[in-house]
């Protein structure tokens, strides 16, 4: 599986302190998929104009709706519009996206 570091050293123009902040961020996300019961998926924005998955964590507490590990994944279309849209207005944004494979 991919590193996050790896990653984004390939893919981005993120700075180190930015992917330090990252790491801290990932760090402590296992906590926050189990309070949520949910998979969290973290993507970062490439220097292409696209969006790249170097993050995701699956609960403890309840099942995964992901069959696949996503780290290294590309945003489709319909997540790479969202993604966009909330970068771009720097606030929560609400969409649809189609997912390839769930559980």
């Amino acid at each position: 599986m991919a590193l996050l570091t790896d990653l984004a050293r390939e893919h981005t123009d993120l700075h180190r302190d930015e992917v330090a902040h990252l790491h801290k961020l990932f760090s402590e996300w296992a906590v926050l998929a189990d309070f949520c019961f949910a998979d969290l998926i973290l993507y970062v924005a490439t220097r292409d104009d696209n969006w790249l998955i170097v993050g995701q964590v699956r609960p403890s507490t309840s099942q995964t709706i992901y069959r696949s590990d996503w780290v290294g994944s590309w945003a489709n279309d319909s997540e790479r519009a969202v993604l966009s849209d909330a970068a771009r207005r720097g606030a929560i944004t609400e969409g649809e996206v189609e997912v390839e494979e769930i559980a």
